[in-house]
């Protein structure tokens, strides 16, 4: 029988994506995302929204389309599946302003976490899909 491959936690992808981004501003989601990377990475670059539901995308587009000129390569927005449904709308305008340096990163753990881990509809959208669809590229990893 084949062995059960462990699934990464949320702690080991924002590991990667500290590591990944450790200069650029990132914009970071409410609840465990945000308590996590502070006690993991706390940086003066980094942006905790905290209590704001679907507000890190529209945010982080505000700050990508404002640092364009600026020396920072990316813009870095850590998003949660339920806080991004919560903020769908934002997508379309991202897609219509083509903001160059934004990195929106969707962490789908199917839960809404910060309110006590009742599932989101993230089982029944294909976040990739939608994001293309709106004209970005998209891809999972």
């Amino acid at each position: 029988m084949p062995e059960k491959r462990e699934l990464p936690r949320r702690w080991d992808a924002l590991e990667v994506i500290a590591d990944a981004f450790q200069r650029e501003p990132i914009v970071v989601t409410l609840g465990g995302t945000t308590r996590e990377l502070a006690a993991m990475r706390r940086s003066a670059s980094h942006l905790y929204v905290l209590d704001s539901m679907g507000l890190p995308p529209a945010i982080g587009l505000g700050l990508a389309l404002g640092l364009e000129d600026s020396a920072f390569e990316k813009i870095v927005v850590l998003e949660g599946d339920g806080s991004l449904l919560m903020g769908f709308s934002t997508l379309p305008t991202i897609a219509l302003t083509k903001p160059s340096k934004l990195v929106l990163i969707v962490l789908d753990n199917g839960a809404y976490s910060a309110t006590g881990n009742q599932p989101t509809a993230a089982t029944v959208v294909d976040f990739c899909a939608t994001a293309v669809a709106c004209g970005m590229a998209a891809r999972e990893v």
